[in-house]
């Protein structure tokens, strides 16, 4: 190792995570370590290279030339390492108590949620289902940092970092309180652009769920109102005359609580594409390894 023959590896581990985090707060949290510790570890490595690794930035920081070169270079060699160690580790789905955290969106996991509880049950393990946010990059920081297993997302990631696999695809409808006063089993595209409509507050690239899967212009819509939940946006759907795009699945399972009808999505669209979303590091994982199995095997049991 030459001059860095002396170098504590655990900088490194410090740095990818402050990195990744752009916060030297949030990777104390990740690291289980105190903010000072965090800080230290960074002004450490940053006087063994002889390099500025991060400046400050309004209230934050962010990373300098050296810090994205360094990190480029470190991060597929830690993933590398994680992945061999990893290989090695034995794991019992019987015996283990691992609780698996995966992000998704609010359909998906009402979808998989019920699935999967026959597949663990009598488990002491578990699969954690946690809200995508508004700022899907914020949970991908989470799957890069280690404090979560898996994103469930509409869209392939992208990166050399991260691997995915479809994981189910789903259709549109159309939903309607089940007594609304001009509809009644059918939609028409006039009909859909004189409604006043529900939006679910999920952009991705700038557009909304259905305009990234339609694959013709959607007409302008006259909103009633936006929700930033599909069961929130169904339930203002059942107490008014606007009408709203949801996934099949979702609809199908909360329309007769909420007294909805299932309206036929009256536009050409492609179905809408669920991708498991890890890691590269954790492909040959045992653990992680079972989590994708189970999740594939839940959704082999679904209804199309």
């Amino acid at each position: 190792m030459g001059q860095f023959s002396k170098l504590d590896l655990n900088l490194l581990r410090v740095f990818l995570c402050v990195y990744q985090q752009q916060s030297f707060s949030r990777a104390a949290d990740m690291l289980g370590l105190t903010q000072s510790s965090v800080s230290n570890a960074v002004q450490r490595l940053k006087s063994q290279i002889g390099e500025e690794l991060f400046v400050r930035a309004g209230r934050g920081i962010t990373p300098t030339a050296a810090a994205h070169q360094l990190y480029r270079g470190l991060s597929h060699a830690m993933d590398d390492i994680s992945a061999s160690l990893d290989a090695f580790n034995q794991f019992d789905p019987h015996t283990s108590t691992r609780q698996f955290t995966v992000y998704t969106y609010e359909a998906a996991s009402h979808t998989l949620q019920p699935a999967l509880a026959p597949l663990l049950s009598g488990l002491a393990l578990g699969i954690v289902f946690k809200d995508m946010t508004s700022h899907p990059e914020h949970v991908y920081q989470a799957l890069y940092s280690g404090s979560a297993d898996m994103v469930i997302d509409i869209l392939p990631p992208a990166g050399n970092n991260l691997k995915s696999q479809l994981l189910i695809e789903e259709q549109f409808v159309c939903v309607a309180a089940k007594d609304h006063p001009r509809l009644n089993g059918s939609l028409s595209t006039e009909q859909f652009a004189a409604e006043r409509h529900c939006i679910l507050n999920l952009n991705r690239r700038g557009l909304s769920l259905g305009e990234i899967f339609c694959e013709e212009p959607l007409p302008e819509r006259r909103i009633y109102c936006e929700n930033s939940s599909e069961i929130s946006m169904m339930a203002s759907i059942s107490r008014s005359d606007a009408i709203g795009i949801a996934p099949l699945r979702l609809a199908q399972s909360f329309a007769p609580m909420l007294q909805l009808q299932l309206l036929p999505f009256p536009f050409k669209s492609r179905p809408i594409p669920v991708y498991m979303v890890w890691p590269r590091r954790l492909d040959n994982q045992p653990a992680h390894r079972w989590l994708r199995d189970t999740l594939k095997h839940a959704v082999s049991a679904l209804k199309p």
